[in-house]
């Protein structure tokens, strides 16, 4: 199963069919609609991509980057440091 992560303010089904409309594989999706620092240091921890927020109003800070496992590369455009 693939874990991702997601900052959009795209619901969960659209995420889940655009995944699975490429990839063949079991997938799920944790959208995050709302700062809170804890909890995306948790969701992030274990997941395999990861999607921000093209918005802008969900930050991915220095400590949600901290705590990836499985990520092997990452893009990042913005991270908030202070």
């Amino acid at each position: 199963m693939v874990k991702i992560v997601s900052f959009t303010p795209l619901p969960e089904g659209i995420l889940r069919a655009l995944i699975s409309s490429v990839y063949n594989v079991d997938v799920k999706v944790v959208v995050i609609n709302e700062f809170d620092e804890d909890a995306i240091v948790e969701a992030v921890r274990d997941a395999e991509i990861v999607i921000g927020d093209y918005t802008f109003k969900i930050p991915i800070t220095e400590r949600g980057g901290e705590y990836r496992e499985v990520l092997k590369g990452e893009g990042v455009r913005h991270v908030v440091t202070g």
